[in-house]
């Protein structure tokens, strides 16, 4: 998938708008926003709408991933990002592929998921931040800025594991009161780590890290148990010590020193400092991945191995599709649900967490499943056991 960015054009290199009304008066973090609904905005449209159709047509992307589409102003009857929805539509239907529309989207408004005929925009999915928040907050204790809502959540993992969408008691969403439910859970993505989260650290920690590889191992059986699309953040797989600081390379001078200052000064207000310099070549290549970690019998080759067996465990017991509720149960410490013949249990943080016996649990090898039945989790322990299938009796 191509991950493109129609809600604004920078401040610098892209400059549609001295060619014509590319801007509107509305203006985001990143520049002025697109104009998608002032005078002379379907010109406007048809240039986004080709732009689109290249990729997925010309060089055979199978989908798009919409960035911030919650910065893109549009008061039109029917809204871009709709129109380019039912575009793609056709598009994979003429063509007979199956073509996919992802948003990252931030509100707790399931609008881009929803059915055209439901007045929704008819994406496929759209990315849920509120379990990486969730997560995040338990595993590390950090609660400052975006954290907040998920801090004063005692059941947070289990809220957006149930919910998708938490209440935002703190930053105050006009909309956090809206449900997600009644929508299948495969309209959702979810991660423990993205380039966003990790990136927008001071300097690029990731999770490994910042709660260690145990806690970072708990928090993917959460999302790749869980009832939701689990997205992978790279390197993620295998536990990398490799750090994701963002980076950037702006020619001109004064931008640069503005993108250094500017995050500086963003990230101080999250009660951070020591903050990579973004327009330094040495942080661009400090945030290369080194392969060689991956190998057998090193920690990075089992945190392999514990991804390659959750992944496997997914596609064996888990349609998200078929799922549009997941039940959870926070206990002492211990997360434990239950989608379709799977049962999870995941001790969150206690020091031990009780585990009933019929529970079955990972080996030394976090790979092979057996039944050895301890009584207790141990911290960040995960247990799982598989329901058996009731025999078909043939007549």
């Amino acid at each position: 998938m191509l991950d493109v960015v129609s809600n604004h054009l920078g401040p610098s290199g892209a400059i549609l708008d001295r060619f014509g009304p590319y801007t509107g008066e509305a203006s985001t973090p990143w520049g002025q926003a697109i104009n998608l609904d002032g005078p002379d905005s379907d010109p406007v449209r048809s240039a986004l709408l080709d732009n689109a159709m290249m990729w997925l047509r010309d060089y055979r992307f199978d989908g798009l991933r919409l960035d911030a589409v919650h910065a893109m102003f549009d008061a039109s009857p029917t809204p871009f990002v709709a129109q380019l929805a039912a575009e793609v539509e056709l598009l994979g239907t003429t063509g007979g592929r199956g073509l996919d529309i992802v948003a990252e989207w931030d509100r707790h408004d399931p609008t881009p998921v929803l059915g055209r005929s439901e007045h929704g925009w008819g994406l496929a999915a759209h990315w849920a931040d509120d379990l990486h928040h969730a997560l995040h907050v338990t595993l590390t204790g950090e609660s400052a800025g975006y954290y907040a809502d998920a801090a004063a959540d005692a059941d947070r993992v289990k809220t957006a594991m149930e919910q998708v969408y938490q209440p935002r008691v703190v930053t105050g969403d006009p909309a956090s009161e809206l449900s997600a439910r009644g929508i299948t859970r495969d309209h959702f993505v979810v991660c423990a780590q993205n380039h966003d989260q990790i990136g927008n650290r001071p300097r690029g920690e990731r999770l490994v890290e910042l709660a260690g590889v145990d806690a970072a191992m708990a928090a993917a059986t959460v999302v790749l148990l869980g009832p939701s699309i689990p997205l992978l953040f790279q390197g993620e797989e295998w536990g990398t010590a490799v750090r994701f600081p963002f980076f950037s390379d702006f020619t001109d001078p004064s931008l640069a020193k503005a993108i250094t200052e500017g995050r500086r000064r963003e990230l101080a207000e999250l009660e951070w400092d020591d903050v990579a310099d973004p327009c330094d070549p040495e942080t661009f290549m400090s945030a290369r991945l080194n392969w060689d970690e991956l190998v057998q019998g090193s920690i990075h080759g089992e945190v392999n191995e514990w991804y390659r067996a959750l992944i496997d465990l997914r596609r064996r017991f888990i349609d998200p599709r078929s799922i549009d509720e997941v039940t959870a149960e926070m206990q002492g410490g211990r997360l434990t649900w239950t989608i379709g013949r799977l049962t999870a249990s995941v001790n969150l943080g206690a020091s031990s967490a009780p585990l009933e016996p019929t529970f079955v649990r990972p080996t030394v090898s976090r790979r092979i499943l057996d039944n050895s039945g301890a009584p207790a989790l141990d911290r960040w322990g995960v247990a799982v056991t598989i329901t058996e299938m009731p025999p078909v009796h043939h007549r």
